[in-house]
């Protein structure tokens, strides 16, 4: 049903604006790691109504080309005008691949890339129209979905995965009643939570956010942001183990600033301080040093976890990097083509087995990443899953919203609002410009 709805929705010009929204960062502050030490999380914002419903979608990024993927997103919608999506796609072989390859613009990076997330934007904003439509929070509408919409959607698309097409189509999932079971548990219990630190917080400061957050949220895992120098990263590990709860865990992000040498010195040394994982030592299309990495951690027995998502372009780097051995998947919500290829994502991650850690952290995507926990452990996950999906949350951002990601006693809640993202509160909302009128600013 929701599939064939979004299908038919018909694209008018006049019914959506663009946003170029950003938020005002300090540099080295919140946001900051060994790459990024000055981001502006910002949001491509879309603004969709249809009878009488306003929807509201997002993606992200941190500042700078924020208003690429607004204006990348209004010339699709543009040539889209007066169609519907079946429309669009009578002359391909299905929706999906209409959608990965829009006319003329693949050239620039098919399968990726600047038109490749505005079309993410504007899919996860008619998920949202449909949520509202169907006055069901996205995550529980998606698990409605039925398998064989899902195989006419994506077709035989053989460029995702051999592994899901109409030869090894579209079946995992649990049943009905075991379905029904997990959304109950789900929404009664949430799921469990870590939160992120920033690079550019001094250890002392670090020791008593985290000691804040216990105390505040009663989350017993910490991501802490590292970079090259491994001695300086390690002393910080060191000192925070020192003087921490023996119950609080710690994992480490990389943002892909490592070489494979100085990764496998930080497997070695982060295995023997019990470290839950190394994330984004690479970028993730980066597959053979990914490949070498984990050779590296088999071969030395190593426990530290190797993950990665967060960047990651297409569903087809996720395949391969599941292929290869990665222990979790960071899907995110804006990158991709958001939501739609969550879909895929997360079919993939169960037949590979790969549990699926959401990124979160970035403005709105606290919000928008619960769907993806919250649709893949009622989908795909049992009671004894739930445990292992560790969904990002840091909330600074939050604020902004409506329908703020709510943490309590270490568990995320589950989004019990109609639509994706919800709507932002009216006193950010009243600022909100076309982005050709330039950017809209919003300070913390």
């Amino acid at each position: 049903m929701l599939i064939e709805q979004l299908t038919q929705i018909k694209f008018r010009k006049e019914n959506w604006k663009f946003i170029d929204f950003r938020i005002d960062i300090p540099a080295k502050g919140k946001g900051s790691d060994a790459i990024n030490l000055h981001t502006q999380y910002s949001n491509p914002v879309a603004e969709f109504t249809c009878e009488g419903i306003t929807a509201c979608g997002a993606g992200f990024t941190l500042g700078k080309g924020n208003d690429l993927i607004c204006e990348a997103a209004k010339q699709i919608i543009d040539m889209y005008d007066g169609f519907t999506l079946s429309e669009l796609a009578k002359n391909k072989e299905c929706v999906y691949d209409f959608l990965a390859n829009p006319d003329q613009i693949r050239w620039l990076s098919p399968n990726a890339g600047v038109q490749y997330q505005a079309v993410g934007l504007i899919i996860n904003t008619l998920f949202d129209y449909l949520s509202r439509l169907n006055q069901k929070p996205l995550w529980q509408l998606l698990t409605q979905i039925k398998s064989e919409s899902l195989n006419d959607f994506f077709g035989s698309y053989v460029n995702v995965s051999k592994m899901i097409s109409k030869h090894d189509p579209i079946k995992t999932q649990v049943a009905t009643e075991s379905l029904q079971e997990n959304i109950q548990n789900l929404c009664t219990n949430g799921l469990p939570t870590y939160h992120t630190t920033w690079i550019g917080t001094n250890a002392e400061d670090l020791l008593r956010e985290i000691n804040e957050i216990v105390d505040s949220k009663g989350i017993r895992l910490f991501k802490i942001k590292i970079g090259p120098d491994i001695q300086v990263f390690l002393d910080k590990i060191d000192f925070l183990q020192k003087y921490l709860s023996s119950d609080i865990q710690l994992a480490v992000d990389a943002n892909q600033t490592l070489s494979l040498q100085i990764a496998q010195s930080y497997m070695v040394e982060l295995n023997k301080r019990n470290v839950k994982w190394l994330e984004e030592p690479f970028a993730p299309d980066n597959i053979l040093l990914f490949d070498e990495l984990v050779k590296f951690k088999k071969s030395n027995d190593i426990q530290v976890e190797i993950v990665t998502g967060e960047n990651c372009p297409s569903p087809h780097i996720a395949m391969a990097l599941m292929n290869i051995g990665i222990d979790r998947f960071q899907a995110d919500p804006c990158r991709m083509m958001g939501m739609v290829d969550i879909l895929l994502v997360c079919e993939l991650a169960s037949r590979y087995n790969v549990p699926i850690t959401p990124h979160a952290g970035g403005s709105c995507l606290d919000e928008l990443s619960a769907h993806i926990s919250f649709y893949n452990q009622a989908k795909y996950g049992s009671s004894a899953t739930f445990s292992n999906s560790l969904l990002e949350n840091v909330g600074f951002c939050s604020k902004l919203l409506n329908s703020p990601a709510i943490v309590k006693d270490g568990r995320i809640q589950a989004p019990a609002h109609f639509g994706l993202l919800g709507d932002f509160k009216n006193e950010v909302k009243c600022k909100f410009k076309d982005y050709r009128e330039g950017i809209t600013w919003e300070k913390l």
